[in-house]
């Protein structure tokens, strides 16, 4: 098998599934970019655990021929040509005026990393294409212009090399210089990769593909005047133009003497789509005004859009004509938005076509339309209008009002349509009755023959005024209104009403769109309404108004104004008591009391309210109700938990009150609550008297449960029994443990006497973490400690749940052992490489004996010695510095106790050529619960540490480099933190500070567990500089009560006669420094150094 290929995601399930013995169908993309060209392959499928299909039928093998070392480039496509500018698309077959054009192809290559060209053949539409698909051997570039690229007319244009197979290569070339021609231009384009192979040739279409003119026009000869009439007139043409590729002629004229242009107004005739005028001799011009002079001229257009005018333009007179022009009302009618306005539409026109008309409007009262005493109306001059995009000017200053001294209506292009508004109520403010009005058109000479008379309704009287609303009931979001008097009117067309927030209320306002049998003057016999989906708490005024079907309008007086009802507002869920009503239960306190007082307050911005609130008190795991309506079912103060149904319970006012500054405050009592350790949550609603509520229930705290409650004290834990005992400790056994589910830990209270209370001395959590857990960490016994010698003291152990409940053991009696001396070792040296000790048997000292020898040769005779016991007891980590007069070398060796004798003498590092220090230890040592030691000590003449490790099985291992000082390390000190096996290496160093070297006091915190590893904090200076380096200064202290604080001792002055400490809190895998404080300078001379002890029995507390 070649190769194997598996789907990308092969656990997703197929919505369709085969059934055994069906037959499947599966796609497949591969992509093998190592496959061979020109080469057939075979495919089969497996299942996914690899075993074969039970048959495949014979056809059903895949099989593939890979292409050849190279494939030929797609035919190219997308080919487009285009004018100089480059986005302006030439049509096949298009006239350009332009000699240059911009031709475009793209290409897609199957291979990948090809070098592509497109050869672009433009060639005269009679001539011959190449049809060869080799790369041409001659080409031109971009830009080259046509007649100097005269080997076959090609242009080439070539890409980078690049990956052609999805993005095609796409090419524009430029051909330049093109000579004008009718016949036409056609071209095609191939494309060739670097190995010369090629596409076929492809042409965008059949040709010609575009014809290029860029020659204007011979000009056509000037017109001349035939025949003049009032309206028109004939014109001659003259000579034809010679343009062989002609398209029109196109006229145009203007009212004046010269400059007629393009954009004047054009003649159309169908014989200008003749270039010899179809073999007319003339045109006739309309629609000319009488007696008025206009410009001519004419224009020969090719088909590329080149053009010539004549070269003389013609002017001509019309003839003069006195006819009359003529005018009627088209309409007449009253607006209905109570303006009073009557829209008037007259058509104007004029047998000569003058563009000078004018028309007077005349009104008279009542229908027989005599006009004996006629009146000029006011007619608006800023809305007007004519079927010509050439409305007249009005002026009602001049008798004939709509077409002044300029702005006249014009008719030259035939009848005229005019509208305009007369302004009614400026003349007749309060009629209502029948008018009549008249139109004359003049054209400036003569009125028209018979004036035009219309006759209409106007009606500017407002109705009878509706009498005022008055107020039937209000709540939060509606107001309920009864009508008043109804109102009258000729025209009564309905009622509407209008409110808002501010005064007065107007017709422009929020509009009632509710039904109240607007349209009937007695409101369909309806009452009143309400206006409903409103704001509460709300001012709002609020009117009513008759209109009439021409808009008039009247409302009644007074306005409505009053206001919506008022929500409660600032609710709150105050707070939860114990039964005293004084103890708070913080969010989330577990309480051993089956009863609770819950309060809440409220605002309400009305007057006069008799407020409710509503607590709806839960177990944590049930649903809030979220309706803000008044809850059903409410229950009263001190309704016990389970007879409440609604898990409601409510606290009225008893009387009217203004709480819109003082809220209302109301206490309820729940009682006989069950034990849940889910806890209990709760929120509050306020309603009114109108029964309108706050708009959503608010929270005592989304931290839940609020409360848990728990009545039922822990089951009694078993008596501590005596495991061991020393003078000054006792070691108990763990009796049975609690069944309590809410515990939260064990007390150890002691005493000298019996009975044992809560007030006698406590052990407790915080001296062992066991005691907060209820199967005591899975540990079997605890050590009291600090007791005094040959003494009889009462123990009792207490469990204790979340809620306070507790219950105690029996008492236990046991009696410390008098104090006797225990056994010890000490070792010292002689002045020799041979350590020597004696054994303290706990009553006398045994012989002296000799361990092993330190240093590496004759001479390194030991100089310091520091011991420290194992966790354990069972063995003694010694670590020694030897001088041989020249060298200083660090040795560790382990004393095991039981055996008397020592095992893995180890020498910590290579040897430190030079006095410094010599005097001093330089290192320190330390002790893990895992049965492990580490050393550190310093790193020669280097700044830094280096740290050494021993365990039991594989003894001294060198860990490497240790916490940095950025200095000579001058002496250390790891102070353990009690209980743990967390250190604070104390260092004390030579550091250069402003060109003076200074005692550098600093530390970093081990963090790395009971078997070391290195997990160090960075290490962090405390203070410089320090009176003698050659003492060494820096000590520390743990809180006896509490292992999670300390202090750290320096000076941090060489003349100070007083020293510091330095607070600093640690967890398990961190430590944080904090405040300084300064002792008094208690001593006659200059501080150099103090030993640092925590008090046993004291908080916080070290000498």
């Amino acid at each position: 098998m070649k190769e194997s290929y598996e789907e990308s995601n092969p656990s997703k399930l197929n919505p369709n599934t085969i059934p055994e013995n069906g037959y499947g169908e599966w796609d497949w993309a591969v992509y093998n970019y190592n496959a061979s060209s020109s080469f057939y392959y075979c495919f089969r499928m497996i299942m996914g655990d690899g075993t074969e299909f039970d048959y495949y039928n014979s056809d059903s093998y895949a099989r593939l021929l890979t292409a050849s070392a190279n494939t030929v480039p797609d035919n190219p496509d997308s080919l487009g040509q285009y004018r100089n500018n480059e986005t302006s698309i030439i049509g096949n077959t298009n006239w350009i005026n332009e000699n240059s054009v911009k031709l475009t192809a793209a290409v897609i290559d199957p291979n990948i990393n090809q070098l592509l060209s497109l050869y672009f053949q433009v060639i005269l539409n009679t001539s011959s294409f190449i049809t060869a698909t080799s790369e041409p051997s001659e080409y031109c570039l971009y830009g080259t212009a046509y007649e100097s690229c005269s080997a076959n007319h090609v242009w080439a244009a070539t890409s980078t090399v690049g990956d052609y197979r999805t993005s095609p290569f796409i090419a524009t070339t430029s051909i330049t210089a093109i000579p004008d021609s009718s016949t036409g231009y056609k071209w095609q384009v191939l494309a060739c990769d670097d190995n010369n192979e090629c596409s076929d040739w492809v042409n965008p279409a059949s040709g010609p593909n575009f014809r290029v003119d860029i020659t204007p026009p011979e000009p056509p000869g000037n017109l001349s005047l035939s025949t003049t009439s009032p309206t028109s007139l004939i014109i001659n043409f003259g000579a034809t133009t010679t343009e062989d590729n002609f398209d029109e002629y196109r006229m145009y004229y203007k009212a004046g003497s010269s400059g007629v242009t393009e954009v004047n107004t054009p003649h159309y005739d169908t014989d200008f789509s003749n270039k010899y005028f179809n073999y007319t001799s003339s045109t006739t011009v309309y629609s000319l005004a009488a007696g008025t002079q206009y410009v001519f001229n004419i224009w020969a257009y090719d088909l590329a859009g080149n053009k010539a005018t004549a070269t003389i333009e013609l002017v001509a007179t019309t003839t003069s004509s006195l006819t009359p022009p003529t005018g009627s009302i088209f309409s007449a009618n009253q607006k209905t938005d109570g303006s009073g306005a009557i829209d008037i539409s007259i058509l104007v026109d004029d047998p000569d076509n003058d563009d000078t008309l004018r028309a007077m409007i005349e009104y008279e009262a009542g229908e027989d339309c005599l006009f004996d005493s006629s009146s000029d109306p006011t007619i608006d001059p800023y809305d007007v209008s004519d079927s010509h995009e050439s409305p007249p000017d009005i002026d009602n200053n001049y008798p004939y009002q709509v077409g002044t001294t300029s702005g006249w209506i014009i008719t030259s292009p035939g009848f005229n349509f005019v509208s305009f508004d007369w302004l009614s109520k400026i003349d007749v403010s309060d009629a209502d009755e029948t008018y009549c009005i008249r139109l004359t058109v003049n054209d400036g000479l003569d009125d028209q023959d018979t004036p035009a008379v219309k006759k209409f309704i106007i009606d500017n009287a407002a109705p009878i005024a509706p009498g005022p609303l008055t107020l039937q009931a209000k709540n939060k979001e509606s107001i309920t209104v009864n009508f008043g008097s109804y109102s009258s009117d000729t025209w009564f067309d309905r009622y509407r009403i209008f409110y808002s927030t501010s005064t007065p209320v107007t017709a422009s306002d929020y509009e009632y769109t509710g039904y109240f049998g607007a349209t009937s003057t007695s409101f369909y016999g309806i009452g009143s309404t309400t206006l409903s989906g409103l704001a509460p708490g709300t001012a709002y005024y609020i009117n009513i108004w008759a209109y009439d079907a021409y808009g008039n309008s009247a409302s009644a007086t007074p306005q409505l104004a009053t206001s919506t009802n008022s929500i409660p507002t600032n609710l709150s869920a105050n707070g939860q008591f114990r039964d005293d009503e004084i103890t708070v239960i913080a969010n989330g306190e577990w309480i051993n009391s089956s009863s609770t007082r819950l309060t809440a307050s409220v605002n309400d911005p009305d007057i006069s309210e008799l407020p409710t609130i509503y607590f709806n008190f839960i177990l944590n795991n049930d649903t809030f109700k979220t309706a803000t309506t008044v809850p059903a079912g409410a229950c009263v103060y001190g309704t016990s938990f389970g007879d409440c149904d609604s898990k409601v319970w409510f606290v009225a006012s008893s009387s009217p009150g203004n709480y819109s500054t003082d809220p209302y405050t109301a206490t309820t009592s729940i009682t006989n609550i069950p034990n849940a350790s889910l806890g209990y949550r709760w929120q509050v609603l306020a309603c009114d008297d109108d029964d309108d509520c706050a708009d959503e229930w608010a929270r005592f705290n989304d931290n839940i449960p609020n409360i848990n409650i728990d009545i039922t004290p822990p089951t009694s834990p078993g008596p501590l029994s005596e495991y061991s005992k020393t003078s000054r400790s006792i070691t108990f056994n763990f009796g049975a443990q609690t069944t309590e589910d809410n515990f939260v830990e064990y007390k150890i209270f002691y005493s000298t006497s019996s009975p044992v209370t809560e007030f006698d001395s406590l052990f407790s959590s915080s001296n062992d973490s066991n005691l907060s857990l209820k199967n005591y960490g899975t540990a079997a016994t605890t050590t009291i400690t600090g007791l005094d010698s040959d003494t009889s003291y009462y123990f009792t152990v207490w469990a204790y749940d979340a809620a306070g409940n507790k219950a105690s053991s029996s008492v236990v009696n046991i009696n410390t052992n008098p104090v006797i001396s225990t056994p010890g070792v000490v070792f010292y040296t002689k002045d020799e490489r041979t350590l020597y000790y004696r054994v303290w048997t706990g009553s006398s000292w045994n012989a002296e004996q000799s361990g092993p020898d330190l240093g590496s040769a004759a001479g390194d005779n030991i100089r310091h010695v520091r011991a420290l016991r194992s966790d354990d007891g069972s063995r003694i980590v010694i670590l020694a510095k030897t001088w041989d007069g020249a060298n200083q070398e660090w040795w560790g060796t382990v004393y095991r106790v039981a055996a008397d004798d020592f095992v893995n003498s180890y020498q910590f590092g290579s040897a430190f050529n030079s006095a410094v220090n010599n005097q001093l230890i330089t290192g320190c040592a330390a002790a893990l619960s895992g049965g492990e030691f580490f050393v550190v000590r310093n790193n020669n003449g280097s700044n830094g540490t280096l740290v050494y490790s021993w365990n039991p099985s594989g003894g001294w291992t060198n860990e490497g480099v240790g916490p940095d000082p950025g200095g000579i390390v001058n002496g250390c000190q790891l102070v353990r933190r009690p209980s743990t096996d967390n250190y604070l290496l104390m260092t004390f160093d030579d550091t250069n500070h402003g060109g003076q070297i200074n005692g550098d006091v600093g530390s970093a915190y081990y963090y790395g567990g009971s078997t070391y590893a290195d997990s160090w904090t960075t290490w962090t200076e405390h203070g410089y500089p320090e009176e003698d380096t050659n003492n060494y200064v820096g000590e520390a202290f743990f809180d006896s009560s509490d292992n999670t604080r300390g202090g750290i001792n320096y000076s941090e002055s060489n003349s100070a006669a007083s020293t510091k400490i330095k607070r600093f809190v640690c967890t398990d895998n961190s430590v944080n420094y904090g405040t300084v404080v300064v002792s008094p300078a208690t001593w006659s001379g200059e501080f150099v150094h103090g030993e640092l002890v925590a008090d046993p029995g004291g908080t916080g507390v070290a000498f």
